[in-house]
């Protein structure tokens, strides 16, 4: 009995027709350039909720007068933070720029016109490629990271008094 519901089974599978581009590829590349979009939505949201927290963290750093140990305490949770932000970045980053890619891959495919496509390939050279979004956040977050992990293993620093 198990073997008939197998072969069954596998002929429905085979009974599917074929991915065809001109037929679905239309559809397909909504969903990727969606995928791409809610990324990017993702990405800004909770950078911003990030970088709200940092700020709360530097009012509390520069507004009251805190003990040494308050100080390392107020620089571990910075750093954790900013490490919690940094996998958050890395993390979209990766899905967008895999989404990107097979959404350009199949824009090329389908021959939209270059006037309307969405896609551009990204600079891959000269200086314009350190302008990616993702690349600017990454590094802002590791001004953070860094700033708070000497705090927290160094303690007090020299501007604080």
């Amino acid at each position: 009995m198990a073997s008939r519901v197998a072969v069954t089974e596998s002929k429905k599978e085979d009974a599917r027709p074929a991915f065809d581009i001109h037929t679905h590829g239309l559809d397909l590349f909504k969903l990727q350039s969606d995928l791409v979009m809610q990324e990017e939505t993702n990405l800004w949201v909770a950078s911003g909720l990030f970088a709200a927290a940092d700020s709360v963290l530097l009012v509390a750093l520069f507004s009251a007068q805190l003990s040494p140990l308050s100080l390392r305490f107020l620089g571990f949770l910075g750093s954790v933070l900013s490490y919690g932000w940094m996998i958050a970045i890395m993390s979209a980053w990766g899905r967008g720029e895999k989404w990107e890619k097979q959404a350009l891959v199949l824009q090329t495919e389908l021959r939209v016109p270059k006037e309307f496509a969405p896609w551009r390939p990204l600079p891959t050279k000269g200086w314009l490629r350190w302008l990616d979004i993702h690349f600017l956040l990454f590094l802002a977050d590791l001004i953070f990271l860094v700033f708070w992990a000497a705090l927290a293993w160094f303690g007090p620093l020299p501007w604080f008094g």
